[in-house]
C-alpha cells in the first residue's frame, strides 16, 4: 500500500482536465479550476478522518508529481520502442508525453494562486 496522494494524484490527472491525455491540441490541454475546486472540496469531506495534515497539504502536489510522473512514462515508452502501452500510431506516445507535460504547465501556474 502506499500513500493516499498516489491516488488523488493520479485521479486530479485524469478528471480535473476537460481534454484526455489523447489530445494533440495542447491549447486544450488545461487545469479546470471548477474542477479541481470540486475534487478538493469532495476529498477533503470525505477523507477528514483519514489523512494526515501532511498529506492535505500535499494534494495539489500530487497532482503535479503523478502528471510528471505519467509524462516520463510515455516518453520513456516512446524512446523504448511503444513496448508497454498500447499505440495507435507513430508518435503516439510522445504525443501523450507532450500532453501529460502541457498539463503540468497548467497545473503549476494555478499552483501560484492555488489557496
Amino acid at each position: 500500500p502506499g500513500t493516499a496522494l498516489f491516488d488523488f494524484g493520479d485521479m486530479m490527472r485524469t478528471m480535473c482536465c476537460p481534454a484526455d491525455e489523447e489530445e494533440t491540441d495542447l491549447t486544450r490541454v488545461v487545469i479546470d479550476t471548477t474542477l479541481v475546486t470540486a475534487l478538493f472540496e469532495g476529498y477533503l469531506d470525505g477523507t477528514e478522518d483519514v489523512l494526515v495534515p501532511r498529506e492535505r497539504e500535499n494534494l495539489f502536489l500530487a497532482g503535479m508529481v503523478i502528471t510528471f510522473e505519467q509524462a516520463v512514462r510515455f516518453l520513456a515508452d516512446h524512446l523504448q520502442g511503444d513496448v508497454y502501452y498500447h499505440t495507435a500510431r507513430p508518435g503516439h506516445n510522445l504525443d501523450r508525453c507532450r500532453n501529460q507535460l502541457a498539463l503540468l504547465e497548467s497545473m503549476h501556474t494555478l499552483s501560484e494562486t492555488w489557496t
